[in-house]
C-alpha cells in the first residue's frame, strides 16, 4: 500500500503513468484494483493473528489499537485514489469519457469494497461518496447521451414545454410565443413518421454506449437501461402533452410503436 500511495501523491509519477494515454483508452485505474486485494490480505492476517496469537486479556486493547490504524490506512488510500481519479478527469476534454471512467471506477470500488462495510465501519464513508459520485456521473452521463442524440432538439422542446405548463393552463399552450402547432411541428420534425426509420436513431443511441461500456457488459446493460429509461418517458410525457395541449392538430407519429421499439432495444 505504502509504494501505491507515494505513486499517489507523486504528481510527476502519477502523469507518467498515463503519459501518452487519453482517459478515452483508460479503464479501472490500477490504484483502485490494488485496494480490494490489499484489503482481503491484510484481513485474512488479522483474523488468522487473532485466532492462533493467545494474547494475554490486556492485549485486546492493543489489537484493537492495531486494527484502527490498519483501517485508517485504507480509509487515506480511498481518499488518495478518489482525488487521483477526479485529477485525471479533469483533463478529458469530453464530459462522456470522463463520466464513463467515473462510473466503472467507482462502480468497482462499491462492489470490490461493500462486503467490508460491518467489518471496517470506517470504510462506509468512503463508499457512500463512491456511491453518490457514481450516481452523479450516471445522470450526467445519460443526460450527455440524450443530447448527442437524434432526438435532442425534440427533448429539448419537451423540456421547456413541461416548465411552461406549470404556468400556463394546456389549453392556453398552443399560444405561446415558440410554443404554437408550427413551433411543435418544427420540433418533432426530426422524428420520422415510421418506427422503422425511427428504429436506427435508437441503435445508434445503443451502440454509443456499447462502445463507451465495451469492457463491462454489465454497467453496458445498467447504462443501456437507464438511458433508454429516459428516452422511453421522454416520448411518453412528449404523447400525453401534445394530447392535452394541441388537441386540433395532430403529429402522425406512431406513439406506442415507438415505446414497444424502444423497450425492446433496451434488452
Amino acid at each position: 500500500m505504502a509504494n501505491y500511495m507515494s505513486l499517489i501523491e507523486n504528481p510527476k509519477l502519477h502523469m507518467n503513468l498515463f503519459q501518452g494515454k487519453s482517459v478515452k483508452g483508460i479503464w479501472i485505474l490500477q490504484y483502485f484494483l490494488k485496494l480490494p486485494r490489499i484489503v482481503e490480505h491484510v484481513e485474512l492476517l488479522s483474523q488468522q493473528a487473532e485466532e492462533v496469537a493467545n494474547l494475554p486479556q490486556f492485549s485486546e486493547e492493543v489489537y484493537s489499537l492495531s486494527s484502527n490504524l490498519i483501517e485508517d490506512a485504507y480509509c487515506k488510500y480511498s481518499e488518495k485514489i478518489f482525488q487521483a481519479l477526479e485529477d485525471l478527469v479533469a483533463s478529458e476534454m469530453k464530459a462522456c469519457h470522463a463520466d464513463r471512467l467515473r462510473i466503472e471506477n467507482y462502480e468497482f470500488y462499491c462492489s470490490s469494497i461493500g462486503s467490508y462495510q460491518m467489518s471496517l465501519p470506517h470504510l462506509s464513508k468512503y463508499f457512500d461518496i463512491a456511491s453518490k459520485r457514481k450516481e452523479a456521473a450516471k445522470q450526467r452521463y445519460v443526460a450527455l447521451t440524450l443530447e448527442w442524440s437524434a432526438f435532442a432538439g425534440t427533448f429539448e422542446f419537451l423540456y421547456r414545454l413541461e416548465n411552461l405548463r406549470k404556468d400556463i393552463p394546456p389549453y392556453d399552450i398552443c399560444y405561446q410565443y415558440r410554443f404554437t402547432p408550427n413551433d411543435l411541428l418544427s420540433a418533432i420534425s426530426c422524428i420520422p413518421k415510421d418506427v422503422q426509420a425511427i428504429q436506427p436513431l435508437a441503435l445508434a443511441v445503443r451502440s454509443r454506449i456499447q462502445k463507451h461500456f465495451k469492457n463491462d457488459p454489465i454497467l453496458f446493460m445498467q447504462m443501456l437501461k437507464e438511458v433508454f429509461k429516459v428516452i422511453r418517458a421522454n416520448f411518453e410525457s412528449l404523447a400525453g402533452n401534445v394530447n392535452e395541449c394541441y388537441k386540433a392538430h395532430t403529429t402522425a407519429l406512431p406513439w406506442e410503436d415507438i415505446e414497444k421499439m424502444l423497450r425492446e432495444l433496451s434488452t
